[in-house]
């Protein structure tokens, strides 16, 4: 169990896997940001991780400067997703990590405007 060890600022329990399906937003992003690659690491295939950690280190680097190269990861990350699970299986939200390293360009940080402050 990882509980024992997240930090007391994150306001929610984390969830095991098998609650995935009632995670709200903002647990969805602590996964993505913080401790996926600690929760997934041996628990789903290894080429599906490797897929997750993409994710994970280019939302990372849309904090930083490093912008455009997170943009590349991104569209890495879609492409690698669709051989994956195939095209058909890519939803919208998926599709809209395209345009996440423009919007961070146009808006500045995720932080401040992303909608996870108003999802719970």
């Amino acid at each position: 169990a990882i509980e024992p060890y997240v930090c007391s600022k994150f306001n929610r329990r984390p969830r095991g896997l098998s609650e995935l399906d009632r995670c709200k937003a903002t647990e969805f992003r602590k996964v993505v940001l913080y401790t996926g690659p600690i929760i997934l690491h041996s628990k789903i295939p290894e080429h599906l991780f490797a897929n997750f950690v993409v994710l994970h280190v280019a939302v990372n680097i849309l904090r930083t400067e490093l912008v455009d190269y997170a943009g590349r990861l991104l569209i890495y990350f879609i492409k690698t997703f669709a051989s994956l699970y195939g095209w058909y299986c890519i939803p919208y939200s998926i599709h809209n990590l395209i345009h996440l390293a423009s919007d961070v360009h146009v808006h500045g940080e995720l932080q401040n405007w992303s909608a996870f402050l108003f999802e719970n």
